[in-house]
């Protein structure tokens, strides 16, 4: 996903294209926080990769390409005051490489070392928050900048370079758990009925339409679909792809007689929709009650508080409602 996290990333805009994933290994079996190697932009042929013989880290990013190298976090926790989130690099300089923590108060962590080789970093909040200071001190900033502390991407980016020369970097921890590439596994769920938290309706594929572009909808939970099966348009599945977020899941409709297809989210106050094609927008997290979509950052939404059968279901900005809350099918 290619939103905040690279707004974040001290302004460069030139890294607004689209990133490809370019690791995923397994996670080493004690406590670890999973990350993946993930490069943007194309200038250069910037590289992320991790060293299982010395449990490294190489990023490289050829200088003033617009191209960018990080090490992205899976699904970080909450920060401690104390535990520093580190790293030593083998090569510094300009804010290069350095951790970019976000925040869905709209607060920004930026922790740069003091210098190639160091574990001491500086701290700053964006924005207009705290300068220089330490760990615990921009933290604790962040966290008073809003209502809504919680973390929603933590990585470490080389987007200058080092005039072509690969940074390694070690001793690369978070929480104080050692970051590590994270593990894949895929899980489909049972595939059942979706019910709404403030409706207490069900998520319905309109007119029982299994197509590309027939909207959802809510029904009553149980209605019987246009052929006379109990619940026939209500059934779906929550695909979870890598256990601990290394990719992201989707949500998929199953019709009585077998098709699968896509719930695709296409922009916020939209309503969702059938496709039988994989993209960003089908990208879904399920995260408590709430089906999140990455690309649009919005949530299932049951549109305008409805408890009518038709009631729309959009995807929307994540505002902690009950019209938003969904149960697992």
């Amino acid at each position: 996903m290619i939103s905040k996290k690279l707004a974040a990333a001290l302004s460069v805009a030139a890294l607004a294209t689209a990133g490809t994933a370019v690791f995923a290994g397994s996670a080493d079996a004690a406590a670890s926080q999973g990350a993946n190697g993930v490069t943007y932009g194309t200038g250069g042929s910037p590289q992320a990769s991790y060293n299982t013989t010395n449990s490294s880290w190489t990023l490289e990013t050829p200088t003033s390409t617009g191209a960018s190298a990080q090490v992205d976090l899976v699904r970080p926790a909450q920060p401690v005051a104390a535990d520093q989130p580190s790293f030593s690099a083998s090569n510094y300089s300009a804010g290069d490489p350095r951790w970019v923590i976000e925040f869905h108060n709209g607060c920004y962590l930026f922790g740069t070392p003091t210098g190639p080789n160091s574990t001491d970093f500086t701290w700053a909040v964006n924005p207009g928050g705290a300068q220089s200071v330490d760990w615990a001190t921009a933290l604790a900033w962040a966290q008073s900048c809003g209502t809504d502390d919680q973390v929603t991407a933590a990585f470490i980016v080389d987007d200058t370079g080092s005039g072509g020369v690969p940074t390694t970097l070690t001793n690369v921890t978070y929480n104080g758990e050692p970051v590590v590439p994270a593990s894949s596994t895929t899980t489909v769920s049972t595939v059942g009925e979706i019910s709404n938290g403030n409706s207490g309706k069900c998520l319905d594929v309109t007119g029982g339409a299994f197509t590309d572009g027939t909207t959802l909808q809510q029904w009553t939970c149980g209605a019987k679909s246009p052929d006379g099966v109990v619940g026939g348009d209500q059934q779906f599945q929550v695909v979870t792809k890598d256990a601990n977020g290394t990719e992201t899941g989707y949500l998929e409709a199953v019709s009585e007689t077998g098709t699968v297809l896509y719930v695709e989210a296409t922009g916020a106050g939209q309503q969702l929709q059938l496709t039988s094609s994989r993209s960003a927008a089908t990208d879904m997290l399920k995260s408590g009650p709430y089906y999140t979509f990455p690309n649009t950052d919005t949530v299932a939404d049951d549109a305008g508080w409805s408890t009518a059968n038709g009631g729309k279901v959009i995807s929307y900005t994540l505002n902690d409602g009950t019209n938003q809350q969904w149960s697992l099918p």
